[in-house]
């Protein structure tokens, strides 16, 4: 594979937190998140003139909407806003983006938008980051990438890969056969049936399903919450996740 050292990747922010959600929530872990998305798309009209009726479900979970606001689509055809800001705030190299990871990290999230739009970098900034740490812990994964399954990924065979995959349109098959675990976004409009669906495309039985309700910009949404809860009675497998972070007050 031939890399360009030089090249600048477009990063939307870079924080140290704890991870909110899934398996590892509760672990401290560098967030790096890539800018642009595949799914996403700019909503027309501004935060003072969408009712809070429209077709966004969980707009009355904000009132007036954030400055920053995109439209995204899960995996069944169902629209939502989403609330994370993945514009462009800095070109970077892969090196400086590794030196942004504080000493004693062993947890990298590559996030997005849609980290995998840029796949050769990630790759190239494990390896720099592998060699600079200059070890591997050997009883866990510490490379993390949260994607929309909507993008192929030939992933390194490695301990350390950990994928996420919250299904968005255009989910590819292999990707929740590859995934580790896959987080379905939960609203009043879930669709279960097509949830098993995607389910079934788990032919090994050795990934994890979550289910996490659509919330609003810094709140958990209790109704969302709850319909969490109905439906994994009905899936004895499936689990139940939330966005702590919120909660916590932190990123």
């Amino acid at each position: 594979m031939t890399i360009d050292a030089e090249k600048k990747y477009p990063i939307s922010e870079i924080f140290t937190s704890w991870q909110g959600e899934g398996l590892w929530s509760g672990t401290r872990m560098t967030f790096i998140r890539f800018a642009g998305c595949n799914v996403g798309k700019p909503i027309v009209g501004t935060p003072s003139n969408l009712p809070r009726d429209s077709k966004y479900k969980n707009t009355a979970s904000y009132g007036l909407l954030p400055i920053w606001q995109e439209e995204c689509t899960s995996w069944d055809g169902r629209k939502f806003l989403c609330d994370t800001d993945f514009r462009v705030k800095e070109r970077l190299t892969a090196e400086e983006i590794v030196s942004r990871v504080p000493e004693g990290i062993i947890h990298i999230v590559f996030t997005g938008g849609e980290p995998l739009l840029h796949a050769q970098g990630i790759d190239y900034i494990r390896d720099l980051w592998i060699d600079k740490i200059g070890w591997l812990p050997e009883d866990g994964k510490i490379f993390h990438i949260e994607t929309s399954g909507t993008i192929l990924y030939d992933y390194p065979e490695h301990r350390s890969n950990w994928i996420t995959v919250s299904p968005k349109l255009n989910c590819k098959r292999e990707m929740i056969q590859r995934a580790n675990e896959v987080k379905f976004l939960v609203d009043e409009n879930f669709d279960e049936e097509k949830a098993m669906e995607l389910y079934k495309y788990d032919t090994d039985g050795d990934t994890i399903f979550w289910l996490s309700s659509i919330n609003g910009l810094d709140s958990l949404d209790k109704s969302n919450m709850d319909k969490c809860k109905e439906i994994a009675e009905r899936h004895p497998t499936w689990r139940i996740t939330q966005q702590s972070h919120k909660i916590w007050g932190c990123r």
